[in-house]
Parts: C-alpha cells; sequence; structure tokens
C-alpha cells in the first residue's frame, strides 16, 4: 500500500500567490482612481477656461484698447491677462473733401486665460469704432 501524499504545505504557498495576487489588483485599481481623478480634474479646468472664452472677447470688445497691457478676473477663479497691439487707425473719408465720421481702429489682442493649474493662450483682432469726436465711456 502506498501512503497519501502529504498537501498540508502546498496550502501556505497557495496563501501566499492569492495574497499577491490581490494586493496587486488593489494597488492597479488605486493608480487607475488616481489616473482617473486626475484626468477629471484636468477635463474640468479646461471646460471652465473655454466656457470663458466668449466673456473674454465680450470683455475685450468692450473695454479701451489704450491700456497695452492688463489684468482682468473674468469670475469663478478665471483670471485674464492681456496684452493688446494696435495695428491700424484710419478715419475713412465720404469723399476727398469730407472728413470722417468715425474713428475706426483695429488691435491684436494676446490674450491668456487662467485656472488654477491651466493656462491657455489666445490671440484675437478686435474692432473699434466710434463717432468722430465721442469720448470713450469708462467700464463700470
Amino acid at each position: 500500500m502506498t501512503k497519501p501524499l502529504n498537501k498540508s504545505g502546498f496550502l501556505v504557498i497557495e496563501i501566499l500567490i492569492a495574497s499577491l495576487i490581490l494586493t496587486a489588483s488593489i494597488a492597479a485599481t488605486m493608480y487607475l482612481f488616481r489616473v482617473g481623478f486626475k484626468t477629471l480634474q484636468q477635463v474640468r479646468q479646461s471646460n471652465m477656461v473655454a466656457s470663458k472664452v466668449p466673456v473674454a472677447i465680450n470683455y475685450l470688445k468692450a473695454t479701451e484698447m489704450k491700456n497695452i497691457a492688463s489684468t482682468a478676473e473674468l469670475g469663478e477663479g478665471v483670471t485674464m491677462t492681456w496684452k493688446s497691439i494696435p495695428i491700424g487707425e484710419s478715419s475713412p473719408t465720404i469723399s476727398p473733401n469730407s472728413t470722417g465720421l468715425f474713428e475706426i481702429s483695429l488691435y491684436k489682442v494676446d490674450f491668456t486665460l487662467t485656472y488654477e493649474t491651466l493656462s491657455r493662450e489666445y490671440e484675437v483682432t478686435v474692432f473699434k469704432h466710434r463717432p468722430k469726436g465721442a469720448v470713450e465711456q469708462p467700464l463700470i
């Protein structure tokens, strides 16, 4: 007769391998949660900045461009810093002997929107016109 094999030694090795597999899967899951949270935060920041681009353009259209550079708070923690470069100014005339009715200016504006750790740069051309002799009103 043969003796049955003693399998009690295999139980310890099986427990060690199972715990190693469990630890590796928990570590991988924690890493994936961290990467997912970081990506979600970046998407939230990007969406916030993208939602403020129309606000920034409207602000630039309404503001006086005589300030070469300035900073503005657009709300919800988004900050805009901008710099304007005059491209040209003219006073169009109706006929060679008449004076123009409007003062026309064109500016290239470089602006940066910043929210938390995200910063995006943009460039826009702003067209300004006002009746001849009118004084620009300050923003309130």
